[in-house]
């Protein structure tokens, strides 16, 4: 299988974009895109996955319930351990890949990581 990341990008997106790019036992591989979608304000993510997010393009920040929050640019990603509630804020013409692991948590850091 193959694609390209920023091919077919709607130019009217009334709500974000998830599409599933790859799917097997234990892995998923999403591609993201969000013009400037907010999570509700009473709304938390709170999967049970690990997940580990890659910016590819535009800005976004992810607020988190401990009051923490982190802005991503290009090249940046973070990991999100399971059920860490967050949530989106403020994200900006934002592509971005998300590989979701069910399992052990891999030996990655938390923070996230600029190129």
């Amino acid at each position: 299988m193959n694609g390209n990341l920023f091919s077919q990008i709607p130019a009217d997106l009334p709500e974000e974009l998830t599409e599933i790019l790859h799917q097997q036992a234990k892995l998923r591989i999403e591609r993201i895109i969000s013009k400037a979608h907010h999570s509700p304000d009473d709304f938390w993510y709170c999967q049970s996955q690990h997940e580990w997010v890659l910016l590819l393009r535009g800005q976004a920040q992810l607020a988190f319930d401990d009051q923490s929050s982190i802005q991503l640019n290009p090249g940046d990603y973070l990991f999100i351990p399971a059920q860490r509630r967050h949530r989106v804020n403020g994200p900006q013409g934002a592509v971005s890949i998300a590989l979701s692991c069910l399992g052990e948590r891999p030996a990655m850091s938390d923070s996230v990581s600029s190129a």
